[in-house]
């Protein structure tokens, strides 16, 4: 693992945005953004900062966030395929698109070891990305080595989300007694529990019949994947996960018929939206603004915030803003605001250079 470090006594990295309009997700204003290290230190404008800081022009352009990917598959194999792209170019052209983080995946083989595959794909991806980068990981089977693993692969790598298939039989397909005993260690262990839902028994029996058509092409996807198969296994899922007292994050909804089942549930208060941990509230530079929530109040007197003041009197707190917490946030004890720059996302690592 490569390791990136920060000291006092290594050179100061400044960086002054000027003059663009800041979108955040309570509001827009027109602001100027200085960094150091990584670190947004002011948002305001007329800045009172130290010298020697490099600055960029935005003049007329939007200032955004930078983007989180939450699912990629890079550096892949599946299914006798390959993904084109391998961390390196993946995260490069992600950066081309203004996102800043992405989340791929580890998909261990039947009876492979997570730990190792998880240092596999750290090893190759450590070397070539660009940006800061997370990982899923497959629980691909199940037995007390593989619940050994994810816990230690949340205490010690930081890894804090692990995908599970119902489809994909005799690949990574788990039977409901496995599911139901992975949400459950996945509560236990306070990670993220990602359900691919499909029926996987009809699918690859579809599977035969298209091929028995010789049908081999996507065209294929219709005869033996249909909606129904979808919608049964999300509403398989939402029921074992229930029985598990675990939340679970269902990935590739495709249809209007699984939408419906996670409509119904949620109506049922089945599904509900996963609480984060508690966190200090963010005591950073707080700057007055008169458009707030994207609505022109007429007036330049920013002495008065029109924002409501939070029970924290008036500090801004994102857990009482529009914000959603990515499924990266949900279980880790680390502040909003920390005094030093988190040099390595959860499960993967930072590339320093933002």
């Amino acid at each position: 693992m490569r390791s990136i470090a920060m000291s006092s006594s290594s050179a100061m990295v400044r960086i002054l945005i000027k003059g663009g309009k800041v979108v955040n997700d309570d509001c827009t204003q027109e602001a100027d953004v200085y960094i150091e290290n990584g670190i947004i230190q002011q948002v305001g404008k007329e800045l009172m900062i130290p010298g020697g800081a490099k600055v960029i022009d935005a003049s007329g352009k939007l200032v955004l966030p930078g983007g989180i990917d939450t699912s990629v598959h890079l550096e892949e194999s599946f299914m006798n395929a390959t993904t084109v792209d391998d961390f390196y170019s993946g995260t490069k052209a992600a950066l081309a698109g203004g996102t800043t983080m992405v989340i791929g995946h580890v998909l261990p083989e039947r009876n492979e070891s997570l730990l190792e595959a998880y240092e596999t794909c750290r090893n190759s991806a450590d070397s070539k990305a660009c940006c800061d980068y997370a990982l899923h990981i497959g629980v691909t089977w199940w037995g007390p080595k593989v619940r050994a693993e994810m816990e230690k692969l949340v205490r010690d790598k930081g890894v804090n989300s692990f995908q599970m298939f119902m489809a994909y039989k005799d690949m990574f397909m788990l039977r409901d007694s496995e599911l139901f005993q992975v949400l459950q260690h996945c509560k236990d262990i306070g990670a993220i529990a990602r359900v691919h839902a499909e029926n996987g028994e009809l699918v690859s029996e579809g599977a035969k019949e298209a091929l028995d058509l010789g049908i081999s092409g996507p065209e294929g996807i219709e005869i033996s994947r249909p909606e129904e198969l979808e919608a049964e296994a999300t509403h398989r899922a939402i029921t074992i996960a229930n029985r598990a007292h675990c939340p679970i994050y269902l990935v590739n909804v495709s249809s209007m018929s699984a939408g419906d089942v996670v409509a119904t549930a949620k109506m049922q208060g089945k599904c509900q939206a996963l609480k984060a941990v508690e966190r200090e509230p963010y005591t950073g530079e707080v700057v007055a603004v008169a458009n707030s929530g994207k609505r022109d109040t007429g007036s330049s007197d920013l002495d008065t915030p029109t924002r409501p003041c939070t029970r924290h009197g008036g500090v801004r707190d994102l857990h009482e803003s529009s914000f959603s917490l990515s499924g990266a946030q949900i279980d880790d004890n680390i502040p909003k605001r920390s005094s030093a720059r988190i040099l390595a996302p959860p499960g993967g690592r930072s590339s320093g250079i933002w």
